[in-house]
């Protein structure tokens, strides 16, 4: 029973659902393809790509105590995306930047 403050659970049910939903995050499957991305222009964001088939999920996170502002310039990260908590749209090919709060993350499902 859940006695303590809960104000993570949504968080943890999103990205739950997230995983048991979306095949590009099924662990060990045969054309499910995992990507780093290099962002040549900042040393503090890490991303990568899940990818399989027409799903993709696509995890950006900033290691700095500063805002920051950044694009990717591979040809991995194509189409249109939707960010998972928020349910912003996400349109690459109009708007290839992103941008990310001192600390944050986004995590953009592709579907």
């Amino acid at each position: 029973e859940w006695t303590q403050d809960n104000t993570l659970a949504s968080f943890y049910k999103a990205l739950l659902t997230l995983k048991k939903e979306n095949p590009a995050l099924a662990s060990g499957s045969q054309g499910t393809e995992t990507i780093l991305l290099d962002f040549h222009q900042d040393d503090y964001v890490i991303g990568f790509l899940r990818r399989s088939g027409a799903y993709a999920v696509l995890v950006l996170l900033n290691f700095s105590p500063y805002p920051t502002r950044f694009t990717y310039t591979g040809e991995e990260v194509t189409g249109k995306f939707r960010e998972l908590f928020s349910g912003e749209e996400k349109d690459y090919a109009s708007d290839p930047w992103f941008e990310l709060e001192a600390w944050g993350y986004r995590i953009y499902v592709q579907e």
